[in-house]
């Protein structure tokens, strides 16, 4: 009997509702079976008071039958400084939020472990982010592996278990880690143990795990990788069909080639005669679109239905075309990728052809076309933030700094093109190198002394700070317009930003001594 049951007696009437029965065996029970029941007014408010009382007075935990757990291991590296720690739940309390990944690998760096009082809620970060999972448990120490090990939500964070065992038995998120780890070491036996509970997996796992086998792929796994392409989830065939267009020589690969050659017909120049009794020809390149998208097509991952504002047989084409390492073109024709870049440009499908050749550079990652599709982009003012950052960051470090610094100089007044060539290449883009770092700032500076009506550019100033050289910090903090108009507009996005640079000096100043 609960003090909510009775309150709802009263109000009611205890005319209309009986008070609920009596059935524990308890102290409070037994007082409550001691009322006059036939009195229900006075009954009902004793019953009342006795149930406040003990609900505040709360109830003894119940006897927990099993052993406690072993006690934790003394812990082997340092805690963090208290001045460290504190700057640590900053982050985890939600300030500078973006600098986490920094921080712990500065931790890591430092060969310190994060101290007890953190350790739940970076623990509850990493069962909600993913992609910091691995980053948190290589700060998390001994008492950090212990704690984990006591909440079922914390398996991933839990110390190596054999693999056979926590393949068969762990969640979800510990069966993948297991996988990647095995990849990563074992590659062979990896496929193996996937393949041996295949049929098992849900469908949410099958995706999951098969976009792992990127972490390691290899020629071995082609043939499982062939298999996939008949899942019954569109997420696991567009994973396998992706994996396949990046393995070299892959049979995708080659069934695309053999699609997509007879399309593209490539003429070369024909010189003049010396006496000009006959004209040069220029090189020519003749596209005809496929006729059908085939079943054995839409089994290689070719989606049949474009994307809105293009044609499907256009669709088609380029999605053929970005299987195919870019490099076959320049040795099947002899021709280098400016020249080629410079034929579709007078083709009817000249904007599917470059997509499709800008997205098989980015998967096979060839420099030589990255640097030509880059230039072109530039040229034609068509900087995109999906492509311009990775194809950017497919070249040479010293070549992309100056590539960078020109195009902030040149950009001034167009600060949403060179925010898009400003985003991070890839997700282990590191950021930029001093003199890149200097050359950034000096165009932010110049960018914030003119007025903008932009709120999108001025919210992605912070996002700059995290990727700016530790040694350039310093640096970051004068030189901002300080009055005007412009200052006014440009304010909340340049004191973000001049916040985060502060915070990393921090964090760098207690945790690189």
């Amino acid at each position: 009997m609960r003090l909510r049951e009775l309150t709802t007696v009263a109000l009611l009437g205890t005319e209309r509702q009986a008070a609920p029965a009596v059935t524990g065996e308890d102290e409070k029970s037994r007082l409550l079976r001691q009322l006059d029941w036939t009195q229900r007014e006075p009954a009902l408010l004793s019953a009342a008071a006795l149930a406040a009382v003990a609900e505040r007075a709360g109830a003894r935990p119940a006897r927990n039958p099993q052993a406690p757990p072993p006690a934790c291991a003394a812990e082997d590296l340092p805690w963090l400084s208290p001045a460290a720690a504190s700057l640590m739940g900053r982050l985890l309390g939600g300030e500078q939020a973006q600098l986490l990944p920094e921080c712990l690998a500065l931790i890591l760096g430092a060969g310190r472990v994060v101290p007890p009082e953190w350790l739940p809620r970076l623990l509850a970060h990493g069962q909600s982010q993913r992609d910091l999972r691995e980053p948190i448990r290589a700060v998390l120490g001994r008492r950090g592996q212990w704690l984990a090990a006591q909440h079922p939500d914390w398996s991933w964070a839990g110390g190596d278990a054999e693999v056979p065992d926590a393949w068969q038995t762990g969640d979800p998120a510990t069966r993948l880690r297991v996988l990647q780890q095995a990849l990563r070491t074992r590659p062979e036996a990896a496929r193996t143990l996937l393949q041996s509970t295949w049929q098992e997996e849900t469908p949410e796992d099958r995706a999951r795990f098969a976009a792992a086998l990127g972490e390691n792929l290899g020629p071995g796994d082609e043939p499982f990788l062939e298999t996939l392409l008949e899942d019954k989830r569109k997420e696991v065939r567009r994973v396998a069909a992706d994996l396949l267009a990046r393995l070299e020589d892959s049979g995708l690969g080659r069934r695309m080639w053999e699609r997509v050659q007879p399309l593209l017909q490539y003429r070369s120049a024909e010189a003049g005669s010396l006496l000009r009794l006959r004209k040069g020809k220029p090189a020519t390149l003749e596209v005809a679109l496929p006729a059908e998208c085939t079943r054995e097509m839409q089994r290689d991952g070719l989606e049949v239905k474009p994307p809105r504002g293009m044609g499907e047989k256009a669709w088609w084409l380029q999605q053929m075309l970005q299987c195919i390492p870019p490099r076959r073109w320049t040795e099947t024709w002899q021709a280098t990728p400016e020249q080629i870049l410079a034929l579709l440009a007078d083709t009817d499908f000249a904007d599917p052809l470059r997509e499709g050749l800008i997205r098989a550079t980015l998967t096979h990652r060839e420099v030589a076309w990255a640097r030509e599709l880059l230039r072109w982009q530039l040229a034609h003012g068509r900087i995109t933030p999906e492509s311009s950052p990775a194809l950017l960051h497919l070249l040479p470090e010293g070549e992309r700094g100056r590539i960078l610094a020109q195009v902030l100089r040149e950009q001034v007044a167009d600060p949403g093109l060179c925010l898009a060539l400003l985003q991070p290449g890839s997700a282990t883009d590191e950021g930029w190198d001093p003199p890149t770092s200097r050359v950034v700032l000096q165009w932010l500076r110049a960018t914030t002394q003119n007025p903008s009506v932009d709120w999108s550019v001025r919210a992605q100033l912070p996002g700059l700070a995290p990727r700016l050289a530790p040694a350039v910090l310093p640096e970051a903090l004068p030189g901002w317009p300080a009055e005007g108009p412009a200052a006014e507009q440009w304010a909340k996005g340049v004191n973000d930003f001049l916040s985060a640079v502060q915070f990393r000096m921090e964090l760098h100043a207690l945790l690189s001594a």
